[in-house]
């Protein structure tokens, strides 16, 4: 009957040992999950900034198009401006060449 009584104690003892190793290692889990909960918060704040950060970005990006358009634009109308002038300095080298030289 000892035995069964002593046996039936280490059997006890050897569940109590497993329990406390089965809450040991729930209380490090419940730390480790409340590490990650501050890291996603974390997180959260930086995407919520890098979101900020590219809607700027594309309107800068957008304003920079019209800015580019505009200034082609420009340059198209300066070329055909400087295409006429050229064109009419020609036509008078050609008349005065022609006609005053001969």
């Amino acid at each position: 009957y000892q035995r069964r009584v002593h046996g039936g104690q280490s059997y006890y003892v050897a569940r109590n040992d497993a329990i406390r190793q089965i809450e040991s290692t729930i209380t490090e889990l419940s730390g480790m999950f409340q590490d990650f909960a501050r890291i996603v918060s974390e997180q959260d704040e930086l995407i919520m900034r890098i979101d900020d950060d590219i809607d700027k970005t594309l309107t800068n990006v957008e304003r920079g198009q019209t800015e580019l358009l505009r200034y082609l634009n420009r340059i198209s109308s300066n070329r055909w401006l400087i295409l006429k002038v050229f064109g009419v300095l020609f036509f008078f080298i050609v008349f005065f060449g022609v006609f005053i030289l001969k």
